[in-house]
């Protein structure tokens, strides 16, 4: 009781965590991080973990189109942005942004398709089945597959 009543007049020091029990400390100052800077919606979900499924029936669908690129290129790859829109409407049915992912992967399948067929096939030669426009439409198929399965 003595110690109790000397702690109550203030004479014996007592610790504030004890003295204080119901105030919690304040934590320690944590490592600064950088800030995040704010993504737009439409970005933070433009990539898609998709399932085995999303994955097999288009790459099915767009290797029958890459060997019909080889007879009919126009005809495969009509056929192809057709069948990419309709893989990534069915995923979100967002129609405008599977219309603007399709005209990406367009662009980007052509542009690297037309130049990877103009290096491999010299100009003036004859290969039957291999033509500039035949490789860029299987390298098409390949850029619309890889949007339509991994992309929303």
């Amino acid at each position: 009781m003595e110690r109790l009543r000397l702690r109550q007049e203030g004479k014996i020091k007592v610790p504030d965590r004890i003295r204080f029990a119901e105030n919690t400390p304040e934590p320690a100052p944590t490592s600064k991080s950088t800030p995040s800077l704010p993504r737009p919606e439409w970005l933070s979900n433009l990539v898609d973990t998709p399932s085995r499924d999303d994955v097999i029936w288009p790459a099915v669908t767009f290797s029958g189109l890459a060997l019909l690129g080889f007879y009919a290129p126009s005809l495969a790859l009509a056929v192809a942005i057709g069948a990419a829109i309709y893989f990534l409407n069915r995923k979100e049915n967002k129609f405008w942004r599977s219309v603007l992912l399709t005209i990406a992967g367009l662009a980007a399948g052509l542009g690297l398709g037309l130049t990877v067929g103009q290096w491999l096939i010299p100009q003036g030669a004859q290969v039957a089945w291999a033509t500039p426009d035949a490789i860029a439409a299987a390298i098409t198929c390949l850029s619309l597959w890889t949007i339509s399965s991994f992309l929303r």
